[in-house]
């Protein structure tokens, strides 16, 4: 009787600790920050959109999305990016 109850105990602590293994380590992480900023105009022709970056992110950042779907980090404080936003 002791033997299957210690059985059931170690098995019931492996699935629970496997839940929790299974997790990302961060769920809440951003998936993209900008570290660099572009520091030269993009052709406003080829941006699509654009998006800001979360505020956990140690810069804060403005990412343009090109026609081609490439992702372009942008400093929000640069007066072309300003000018970009505007006319988006």
């Amino acid at each position: 009787m002791k033997v299957t109850l210690v059985a059931a105990v170690v098995l019931l602590l492996a699935a629970v600790c496997s839940e929790t293994l299974a997790e990302p380590v961060a769920p809440n992480t951003p998936t993209i920050c900008c570290f660099r900023y572009q520091t030269q105009r993009i052709p406003k022709r080829a941006i699509e959109d654009y998006f800001y970056t979360s505020s956990v992110c140690s810069k804060p950042g403005l990412v343009f999305v090109t026609r081609k779907g490439r992702e372009v980090c942008a400093n929000p404080e640069d007066k072309w990016v300003k000018d970009y936003m505007n006319s988006l």
